[in-house]
């Protein structure tokens, strides 16, 4: 049996990652079989409706190192920031015999008595430089090149990303690639989701009638503008359509949440608010409520490594609106038709399209798509499960 031990050390405001390691866990927790012992190394400070989620799937280890603005967690960044010593680190795996750490951020091989297995979910600070105010590009190309090949593994979420990693990586680290697409279980037979009918949703965030839903935070590339804008378009043609929003209205690299605040200022001057509500970070059950109940998810974002709100409308066979970006293209979900992000005309249109059909048959759609992503999540388990088992066999 390998023990792993999964080093959760993003922060809880980084729900995309909370969800990619919710749907890992699942996932392995599904065809693991005993051959792995998953423990999940995570800060006292997330959620504790998560963290006893978690604890269906895995063994739960919350350390005062990954709990933001302990004591501990302050040292511990000192010492890997300056000297990269993980000394802190080295003592919590050892107390659990942990032989491979997996998915951690401030996780160098140096001194570990452990294979390490990476994760890289995107390098949008190529793309998008200046959504990264004050961040050093060749600095940070460097240190993801030294965790490169540090890795045993680096685990890329898409083929995009791939090509990213490819003109960064040495020689050396290429062939430690292995791309694995993530299958999202959060939709999936679950009663406290089924629960929120849109009546619920209505009554609780005084709203009535059918709409498009887009759960993005507040981020400057996530380009929530576009939507406004296309719907702006809309009701000067005299066309009335709604959109939920839900997702934080902070962005850690604005400290200022301008991009929020921007579209806020919009939105108001624009008279769209009935058009648009903002209902910024709501239960994670009540999103899944909005996303079963809507008649279109919409993902105008300008970036993504590998969009967790696209896989969960996939996992109900949702109709979705996506930015015509390459990782959206590859993950090509059925229903799924797309529109430059920066053409709010061409996304008014097909909001249009989409508004004006029937949405009768939702239910039926939902319950269609149950045996394919059944089937995605068992190979997104068995497939992780394999690259460890196939690096143990190197050793």
């Amino acid at each position: 049996m390998i023990k792993v031990g999964f080093w959760y050390d993003y922060g809880q405001e980084y729900s995309g990652g909370l969800n990619y390691f919710r749907n890992l866990l699942y996932s392995i927790s599904q065809v693991n079989d005993n051959r792995i012992k998953p423990y999940l190394f995570i800060g006292s400070d997330v959620n504790q409706k998560i963290i006893d989620e978690f604890s269906l799937y895995v063994t739960v280890i919350t350390i005062d190192i990954l709990t933001k603005y302990t004591v501990r967690w302050f040292f511990h960044r000192v010492l890997f920031r300056l000297f990269r010593s993980q000394i802190m680190v080295k003592a919590e795996l050892k107390k659990y015999d942990i032989s491979v750490v997996s998915h951690g951020s401030m996780i160098v091989k140096d001194v570990l008595p452990t294979r390490l297995v990476s994760w890289i979910p995107d390098f949008q600070y190529l793309h998008l430089p200046e959504y990264f105010p004050g961040l050093d590009l060749n600095k940070r190309s460097v240190q993801l090149k030294e965790l490169f090949d540090a890795s045993d593994i680096v685990i890329l979420s898409s083929h995009s990303a791939l090509k990213d990693f490819l003109s960064i990586a040495s020689n050396d680290a290429i062939q430690k690639a292995k791309v694995l697409h993530f299958a999202s279980r959060s939709t999936l037979n679950n009663a406290n989701i089924v629960k929120f009918s849109r009546e619920y949703l209505e009554e609780k965030f005084c709203f009535t009638g059918k709409f498009f839903f887009l759960p993005n935070q507040f981020w400057q590339h996530k380009n929530h503008i576009v939507v406004a804008e296309a719907v702006l378009l809309l009701k000067k043609r005299g066309k009335f359509v709604r959109v939920i929003c839900t997702g934080s209205l902070d962005d850690p690299w604005d400290k200022d949440s301008t991009t929020a605040k921007k579209f806020l200022k919009f939105l108001k001057d624009n008279d769209l608010e009935e058009h648009i509500k903002v209902l910024g970070l709501i239960e994670l059950e009540e999103v899944y409520g909005f996303l079963r109940n809507s008649i279109a998810l919409l993902n105008p974002s300008f970036f993504e490594g590998w969009s967790t709100s696209v896989e969960e409308a996939r996992s109900i066979n949702k109709k979705s609106i996506l930015s015509n970006i390459d990782v959206h293209l590859e993950q090509d979900p059925l229903n799924a038709v797309y529109f430059d992000p920066k053409d709010p005309a061409m996304l008014s249109n097909l909001m249009e399209e989409v508004w004006n059909k029937n949405d009768s048959q939702i239910a039926s759609l939902e319950i269609d798509s149950f045996n394919d992503q059944r089937a995605r999540i068992i190979k997104f388990g068995e497939r992780y499960i394999e690259i460890l088992e196939e690096l143990q066999s190197k050793s």
